[in-house]
């Protein structure tokens, strides 16, 4: 059985501290930790900063540590971002951010760094950019597995380098790195128009974690359930490959409502993304035990 964990993601606008309160008073006891900069997937913004990886300290990072302990919460994953790899102008500070951001997982217990593969720049050629990245990707990956951690590249992701599934796997096919994985969340795949279950079944072999969220039509931020998803069959698929890691609720709260309406909407929709996946997971017991 798959567990069910949340990501910081999803309280993007709290402070780490009652971030974590909510995620651990939902029940959850697994967590990603959103540690990105702001940055823009199309014109719209977004951050989850509860750790920069290049100006936390020491002492931060074993603040970070007693908070988790306090609340039972075992970190999973990092969720870094602090520049797009394939910009000239940010490369080097992005390159630094993972680095630091893989010392920092290993430190509080983690197994898993997500990054980004790169912007997608429209009018440029997909394969020089591609080019420039994947040197970096590939130190990097080495770097973690030195560090007893894996690097996961986010594919697909809207707006990113790894946009579709072609793109992903001749991404992933490029870096060909033994400690480089995917991080799945079907929610591009259906921005991408393509079919999250076949797309799942594809990359499957790489696929070493889960974001959890919906998708309909032109947005990636649904909530489970009430997008175009067929859950149990993405469910299924990662089971019938093998998968039995977590799946990690991450809902992106955004900054289109005030404060509290936001925070108390996201509170809400965390908890029926819960009991939601909940029922999708005994959906597919109840279908295996039958089979």
């Amino acid at each position: 059985m798959n567990e069910l964990g949340c990501s910081t993601l999803n309280f993007a606008r709290m402070p780490r501290r009652e971030a974590l309160d909510n995620v651990a008073a939902l029940g959850f006891g697994l967590v990603d930790l959103g540690m990105l900069r702001p940055f823009n997937v199309g014109e719209n913004e977004f951050r989850a900063l509860h750790l920069d990886a290049l100006a936390a300290d020491a002492d931060e990072i074993a603040l970070v540590r007693e908070e988790l302990a306090e609340r039972n919460l075992q970190l999973v994953a990092l969720n870094a971002g602090g520049g797009y790899l394939n910009l000239a102008w940010e490369r080097d500070e992005a390159i630094a951010y993972v680095e630091r951001s893989i010392d920092i997982c290993r430190d509080l217990g983690g197994r898993v760094v997500t990054i980004q593969s790169g912007k997608l720049l429209r009018g440029t050629d997909w394969l020089a950019n591609a080019e420039y990245v994947v040197p970096a990707v590939r130190e990097l990956g080495h770097r973690a597995e030195q560090a007893g951690v894996e690097l996961h590249i986010e594919g697909p992701h809207l707006e990113m380098l790894t946009y579709n599934l072609k793109t992903t796997t001749d991404f992933m096919a490029m870096v060909d790195h033994a400690n480089v994985f995917v991080t799945m969340d079907p929610s591009h795949i259906v921005v991408a128009d393509e079919d999250p279950v076949e797309v799942t079944r594809a990359l499957a072999p790489q696929i070493r974690h889960v974001h959890i969220r919906d998708g309909a039509g032109a947005s990636p931020v649904v909530v489970p359930g009430l997008g175009e998803i067929d859950w149990p069959g993405f469910v299924r698929v990662l089971r019938e490959h093998s998968y039995a890691g977590p799946m990690m609720i991450e809902l992106c709260q955004d900054e289109s409502e005030d404060y509290e309406t936001s925070n108390a909407r996201f509170l809400a929709d965390t908890k029926f993304s819960l009991e939601f996946m909940r029922s999708v997971f005994d959906r597919v017991d109840d279908a295996a035990r039958v089979a």
